[in-house]
């Protein structure tokens, strides 16, 4: 688990700060599939509790699945900014927020609502690309990276298909809980 924190945009004598938080894994699709099942179905429940209930900030995004450059290291990241409370209680409110996903919301989970969400995750991933541009950068960028996974998003969508919610819950469970590794960076603005 990987936290930046950094303020910004706050006003001379009101808090201020932005919380930035990643869970990273690798490669493997089991790992991809986990990942984008917890970004599918954290993304609302994430806004509705950390912006709409509890109003920590003017811009509040996650989780979000996102790839490194060369897509060797995925993430899932929570972005709270905003001026109302400083970094360190956003940082609490996003651990609060995953330890109640993951507890409570990820648990009472049924399983037909699980499928339909895998469904709309997989049918996402299988989506054809728009243009050309998008099929040449998709292309080009397993090249790039050197990986030759030319049927990737195929293969991510199969895996997807095949993780069970126990999967996604003990794969959370290893990796969404390991709160004592964290960096952090604070950026405080006048």
């Amino acid at each position: 688990l990987v936290k930046e924190k950094g303020g910004g945009g706050a006003e001379e004598g009101e808090g201020g700060g932005a919380e930035e938080g990643q869970i990273s894994g690798g490669r493997d699709y089991s790992i991809p599939a986990c990942l984008a099942m917890v970004a599918h179905l954290g993304r609302e429940p994430c806004f509705d509790d950390l912006r709409t209930k509890q109003q920590l900030g003017y811009m509040v995004f996650g989780p979000l699945l996102l790839l490194s450059g060369d897509e060797s290291v995925l993430s899932l990241r929570v972005i709270v900014q905003g001026d109302v409370k400083d970094p360190v209680y956003v940082d609490g409110r996003i651990e609060a927020f995953l330890q109640w996903f993951r507890g409570t919301y990820l648990e009472v989970l049924s399983e037909e609502d699980y499928q339909v969400n895998v469904s709309a995750v997989a049918e996402k991933l299988l989506e054809k690309d728009k243009n050309l541009n998008e099929q040449t950068d998709r292309f080009f960028s397993q090249l790039a990276n050197g990986s030759y996974d030319f049927d990737k998003k195929k293969n991510q969508a199969a895996a997807v298909r095949a993780t069970p919610k126990a999967a996604v819950l003990a794969f959370f469970e290893s990796k969404g809980t390991l709160l004592e590794e964290k960096m952090a960076l604070f950026a405080q603005s006048d």
